[in-house]
């Protein structure tokens, strides 16, 4: 796919104001988002030929996430504070250590102000919920990795039937796509969006660069609004989107803020960023890290009541009745969906950023009967157990086992 030239300033503005028209019109708007998304945030982006040298990562001089641009100890304290630009990007020393980017905090507080409908991710950085994205309205269709029970899906292989049901569920209710950073080149997942395009209410669709006005939509009593994309990069669905605009998502993210007066949070402010935050309740950095900032550890917290059932994840009836989440080192917990539902995996303990790593127990049985275990380990995002004590989500990826180690050793 070629590339488009940057639309100039105030074509970009007047675009932006249509979209902010559409969003406040949607009644189920859905953000679908690619690689693109991620890339100001130092995360690769595997989708197109340019890799790190897109006209993206040229822009915002972003490196390649296997690298880092520190060269010091200063360096590298810059770049786990946020240094480096907004989101650090060209500093970023594992894209599993990413921090989110403009874009990122845009979407989340387009979903604070009840803009946002659900958001299907293909990328599997974990990005939007580090940033304040609520985890109950993430589809992770691909594979996430902060979510042991949602492996990264090969290209050749199968979406998690409950995430495609969701998917399907998104295709038919959506009436507004807002598509950011993917060039929608044929995957499954793309549907979400060609089929809101061809729902498009007639008058809608863009015959034209002037074509389409906010009232237009007015006047036609809009029920669907269609589809808007957003990339430098062409793609097949241009011609059928309502709005199409050429130009750097953090840039498009930052005018749209601005129009729906959307209160966006950075990743150095510490300020709270709703329920699915990781808050001072549960998880502080090392005392070292504390001691550059100023602050003070205290005791994190690894063990949760939460609404879910002991044996398959599932929200308890109306909330009501509430069982223990066990994270501690040690525990013993069962993952309750994916392609290994139902296997064991050990709490090792947490990552630099508050993660909890678990060991995954898989195990495999030979044509001859013989049984190999061999173990992986996986993250759990901080944000899956604040939001489970809320009980916003319809299920958990983890359950503790009754009689699991760091309960059985605290008891003895």
């Amino acid at each position: 796919m070629h590339h488009h030239a940057p639309q100039t300033s105030e074509v970009l503005r007047a675009k932006v104001k249509l979209l902010a028209e559409l969003f406040r019109r949607a009644e189920t708007p859905v953000i679908y988002a690619g690689a693109g998304l991620s890339t100001s945030a130092g995360v690769s982006d595997y989708a197109t030929r340019a890799g790190s040298n897109s006209v993206l990562n040229r822009a915002k001089n972003v490196a390649h996430t296997t690298h880092t641009n520190a060269t010091t100890a200063s360096d590298t304290t810059n770049a786990i504070s946020g240094g480096g630009g907004l989101c650090g990007a060209g500093k970023v020393l594992s894209p599993f250590a990413a921090k989110p980017a403009l874009g990122h905090h845009v979407i989340a507080a387009l979903a604070r102000a009840g803009h946002v409908w659900r958001f299907i991710q293909q990328n599997h950085d974990g990005l939007p919920q580090k940033a304040g994205m609520p985890q109950h309205l993430m589809n992770e269709i691909h594979g996430g990795w902060f979510d042991p029970s949602n492996p990264v899906v090969k290209m050749s292989g199968n979406l998690r039937s409950d995430l495609f049901a969701d998917l399907l569920t998104c295709e038919e209710n959506a009436d507004l796509v807002l598509a950011v950073g993917t060039s929608l080149s044929g995957m499954n997942a793309d549907r979400v969006v060609s089929t809101c395009a061809s729902k498009a209410t007639p008058g809608l669709k863009q015959a034209g660069p002037t074509t389409f006005s906010c009232q237009n939509a007015a006047q036609e009593g809009a029920e669907t609004l269609g589809s808007v994309i957003v990339s430098l990069q062409r793609t097949p669905h241009d011609a059928n989107s309502s709005l199409r605009i050429y130009a750097l998502i953090d840039d498009v993210m930052s005018l749209l803020a601005e129009e729906l007066e959307l209160e966006v949070h950075d990743n150095v402010s510490n300020k709270p960023t709703g329920v699915v935050a990781s808050n001072p309740a549960v998880f502080q950095p090392d005392p070292l890290i504390q001691k550059l900032i100023g602050g003070r550890k205290i005791v994190d917290q690894d063990v949760f009541e939460v609404p879910y059932s002991p044996s398959d994840g599932l929200r308890t009836a109306g909330c009501a009745t509430k069982h223990t989440l066990d994270l501690r080192e040690g525990a013993r917990v069962m993952l309750t969906g994916g392609p290994q539902k139902g296997e064991m995996a050990t709490v090792t303990g947490r990552n630099a950023d508050g993660h909890w790593r678990l060991r995954v127990t898989h195990r495999q049985v030979s044509n001859s009967g013989a049984i190999k275990e061999f173990g992986e380990v996986r993250l759990l995002g901080s944000w899956w157990a604040v939001e489970a004590m809320v009980g916003t989500l319809p299920s958990i990826p983890v359950v503790t086992v009754a009689g699991g180690d760091a309960a059985a050793s605290d008891a003895a």
